[in-house]
């Protein structure tokens, strides 16, 4: 599990941790799993029938994917950022799958590849957030989401290239989520950076069944509207 941070970096502890209410989820906050998936480890996949058993199976052999270093990525449609399927799953099955680790007592956290950077280029100005860095880089399981959703520059590539190889190298999982297609993942990351997913994850392109978000905010309609 990941340790507590400073008081003045990423979450608003004091009121967190005192609370009995919010103990049990304590571990969810500092594995940076937002409030709205704390509750779905058990919850059906809502996603195109080929990626549900996918990830089902890789869930279910989570014992051998622990010890072989597999990995995962989630890719968008074919028509990659010209058709974003945004809602389509691929964030609530990476979160699924920390779940199901966090569950087994394996270190996780996730975050995007935004908050990723914007961590790094704090550290510059505040060191005490590096041991954070490392820690998070270092997890068994790393969900990072949004890949793609950052200015390209040399030092980007370079230092997310570098983390990846890192990692694979530990074999610890990584878990990647974008909407970007193949060509533009290779437009944008390189093909190092590419090589090395290839031979680490499996790519699954999920395919949009039905919005998760879209779904769950007619849910919460329909259960206000019966109220009232």
């Amino acid at each position: 599990m990941i340790r507590r941070p400073p008081r003045s970096t990423l979450f608003p502890y004091t009121t967190l941790f005192r609370s009995k209410k919010y103990k049990k989820y304590s571990s969810f906050v500092i594995s940076g799993i937002q409030r709205e998936f704390w509750d779905i480890k058990d919850s059906p996949l809502n996603i195109d029938d080929i990626s549900k058993k996918k990830i089902g199976t890789y869930i279910s052999k989570l014992d051998s994917v622990y010890e072989k270093g597999i990995g995962l990525l989630f890719m968008g449609s074919e028509e990659g950022l010209r058709n974003p399927n945004n809602g389509a799953g691929k964030s609530f099955s990476g979160i699924k799958v920390l779940l199901n680790a966090l569950d087994k007592n394996w270190t996780v956290h996730y975050l995007t590849m935004h908050g990723y950077f914007n961590l790094i280029y704090r550290s510059k100005q505040k060191s005490n957030l590096l041991p954070l860095i490392e820690e998070i880089e270092n997890v068994d399981f790393l969900v990072i989401d949004e890949v793609g959703k950052i200015n390209r520059t040399e030092y980007v590539i370079a230092k997310f290239e570098d983390m990846i190889r890192d990692r694979a190298s530990k074999l610890l999982k990584t878990v990647i989520i974008t909407n970007m297609n193949s060509r533009e993942l290779n437009d944008t990351l390189g093909k190092s950076v590419m090589d090395i997913m290839k031979h680490t994850m499996v790519a699954i392109q999920i395919k949009r069944n039905s919005s998760y978000r879209k779904e769950k905010f007619l849910n919460l309609k329909k259960e206000i509207s019966e109220e009232l």
